[in-house]
Order: C-alpha cells, then sequence, then structure tokens
C-alpha cells in the first residue's frame, strides 16, 4: 500500500528517492519535489495528489487513472502506463532541466486556468443555480 510500504520497499530509497508512506502534510514533500510520480493503477475521481503537484509547480508522470478528470490528453502531465515508460520518463526528465522548468510553469498555469476558485464557483453555479 501507498501509505504503509513494506521493510523492504523502504529499503530501496536513497538520497534522492524517499519512500515515506503516509505523512501528515504532503505538501512539504511537493514543494521540494523536482518531479512527482504517480504510478496508480486503481481508483476513481480526481486524484488531490496530482493536482497539488501541479500548483505547486512540481512536474506530475503518472497513469491516466491518475490524470482522470484532470489532463487525460496529457497536456501537462507525462503520461506513463508500464514500468519501462515510468522508467523513460523519469530518466528523461531528470536529463533535461529546461523542459522540468517549462513544465513547472505550465502546470501552475494549467491549475491556474482549469481548477481556480473562480472556475469552481462558476461550474457550480451552472450545475446548482445561482440564489
Amino acid at each position: 500500500m501507498g501509505n504503509r510500504p513494506s521493510e523492504e520497499l523502504k529499503k530501496q530509497g536513497n538520497d534522492y528517492i524517499h519512500i515515506t508512506g503516509f505523512v501528515d502534510d504532503v505538501d512539504e514533500y511537493l514543494e521540494r519535489a523536482w518531479l512527482a510520480v504517480f504510478p496508480l493503477d486503481q481508483g476513481a475521481g480526481i486524484k488531490m495528489k496530482v493536482l497539488r503537484s501541479l500548483a505547486t509547480g512540481t512536474p506530475v508522470i503518472t497513469t491516466m487513472v491518475g490524470a482522470e478528470g484532470i489532463d487525460e490528453d496529457g497536456e501537462v502531465i507525462s503520461l506513463a502506463e508500464t514500468d519501462g515508460e515510468f522508467a523513460e520518463g523519469i530518466i528523461m526528465h531528470f536529463r533535461d532541466a529546461e523542459m522540468m522548468e517549462e513544465k513547472a510553469g505550465k502546470s501552475r498555469e494549467y491549475i491556474r486556468d482549469h481548477f481556480s476558485w473562480e472556475i469552481s464557483e462558476r461550474v457550480l453555479e451552472e450545475v446548482y443555480g445561482k440564489d
């Protein structure tokens, strides 16, 4: 489980890869991260960890499950489904600092343009009407 990784998995961590399990404040980690990788294979609805990562300007690699309802076309999220695709995406990101910087800016902009409070308020008004 993501919130309770095995001791065997924890031993795989190093100076660059931190395997934490559950944390009280994920933003603390996202703001320091160079890249957020979410190999999600199940779940429904919008994944807040993906939104929060993008909002902090942390580039994201995830599956279609992780991108569901956010960026299913891969406009700002890098999509991967297999272990090989994830590995390739991680290597590509770390080899291209300019691309990482560009994705960070696009991520924040994308969230501002698609998930701001103003947009959420507009959607709610359309669904429930204005009193």
